[in-house]
């Protein structure tokens, strides 16, 4: 998954006040690649969507339609994304519920910690393979990478807006 076909670009970041995207290297420093729903992909997608729903079910009970394309994110050395939501506005407005499975082994990369707000949450284990699964309106951030080269996959469901 880490080695997928094309070339990283720069993450985005959207901006709820002028409604586009733009990259911001101030806020999110992160290389990204997207995992279309292209037949030699589709059993990953099925099966995440499957772990996904089996998740929902036991834990959030939220109302999930589809996912959205996964992404594989790359963290190199100095690179990070300061606190935020992964629901917003436009497009973003049907996220329900975020995903991140580390694909790198702890050993790969230094710094890179996943945390959440408010900070009753404890940092997740950072076990290759591990899935973390929260609320997309869940404030998060990834602390700067120091060392080495941080990769994960993220995904998220969709469904009608909270109300």
């Amino acid at each position: 998954i880490i080695h997928l076909r094309g070339v990283p670009q720069h993450a985005m970041i959207s901006t709820i006040a002028e409604n586009r995207s733009l990259i911001n290297t101030q806020k999110r420093k992160t290389l990204t690649k997207s995992l279309d729903d292209s037949p030699e992909n589709q059993w990953l997608l099925d099966r995440i969507w499957s772990l996904i729903q089996r998740v929902n079910a036991q834990t959030f009970q939220l109302q999930l339609s589809d996912l959205e394309i996964l992404q594989v994110l790359e963290y190199r050395h100095s690179g990070f994304y300061e606190p935020h939501t992964d629901m917003g506005s436009g497009n973003f407005s049907r996220r329900k519920l975020s995903l991140i499975t580390f694909l790198s082994p702890p050993e790969a990369y230094q710094g890179g910690a996943l945390t959440f707000f408010p900070e009753t949450f404890s940092e997740p284990v950072r076990t290759q393979g591990t899935a973390v699964f929260f609320p997309a309106y869940l404030l998060h951030q990834v602390h700067p990478v120091t060392a080495g080269c941080r990769h994960s996959l993220v995904a998220w469901a969709q469904g009608p807006c909270l109300k």
